[in-house]
């Protein structure tokens, strides 16, 4: 809040809370701040249906080292009782500056918070700082609104990286179901001949990007007798070869 020691002498701090009640607002037009010339204390809020009330006076002579004041704390400051803030209600927390010079009065009022501590750190020039609760960030000086939410990148690489990784795992369970198939349906060498033939154009395929299939297992079968020697096979470790291709 703006000084007022350097203008006019500030009599007294004053603590306004104010109930928030749902209301209509034309769009595009703004919220007025205003002040509260009117003290009125909590017990009369009601019977006046007030939506604010007083919660403390804080002269300024008495100000001669900082201090903390906590909205709602049930005491009593220069008989306006700071009531305890009811949880299921939203209050906004205004800290206004009272000055009379020459029988003027004036007054400077500033939104601070909601169901926030106040901490008074100066005297001439009042300095709010806002306690806020816990998660929120802390916040300093007269305004309370709220940082907009900065905009995410898109996450192109991660998509990458997560399809990959799906990819990878479906090209797994191809290969496993194949080799169990295999293995049910003839026993010998070449359940583990189909099996080190993936391996190896897989292996190709990876390094080279590009790998003669037919040669692969032709020379597999050559150093490996009996390794891959039937059609279907083949074919399996053909159909593999495109599949891994593809995915990669």
């Amino acid at each position: 809040m703006e000084s007022v020691g350097s203008r006019r002498v500030s009599s007294k701090y004053q603590v306004v809370v104010e109930e928030e009640r749902p209301r209509r607002q034309r769009r595009g037009t703004a919220e007025i701040l205003r002040c509260y010339p009117v003290p009125i204390h909590f017990q009369n809020a009601s019977l006046l249906d007030s939506q604010y009330y007083f919660s403390a006076e804080l002269p300024m002579s008495e100000m001669r080292a900082p201090m903390a004041f906590c909205v709602g704390d049930n005491r009593t400051y220069s008989g306006y009782w700071n009531a305890p803030l009811l949880p299921h209600k939203s209050y906004g927390i205004y800290y206004q500056a009272v000055s009379t010079a020459n029988g003027e009065t004036k007054i400077d009022c500033v939104r601070v918070a909601t169901k926030a501590a106040i901490i008074i750190t100066q005297l001439t020039t009042p300095y709010i700082r806002i306690a806020p609760a816990a998660g929120d960030k802390q916040l300093t000086g007269a305004a309370t609104r709220k940082p907009e939410p900065e905009q995410e990148e898109p996450g192109s690489d991660h998509t990458v990286k997560i399809a990959g990784s799906i990819a990878g795992i479906l090209l797994f369970i191809i290969i496993f179901l194949g080799v169990i198939l295999l293995m049910k349906k003839r026993n010998g060498g070449g359940r583990s001949g189909v099996f080190c033939s993936i391996s190896i154009v897989c292996e190709m395929l990876r390094q080279q990007r590009c790998v003669d299939v037919f040669h692969a297992v032709k020379t597999l079968r050559n150093n490996k007798p009996n390794m891959v020697d039937l059609l279907e096979q083949y074919k399996f470790c053909y159909e593999v070869a495109l599949e891994y291709l593809n995915s990669a």
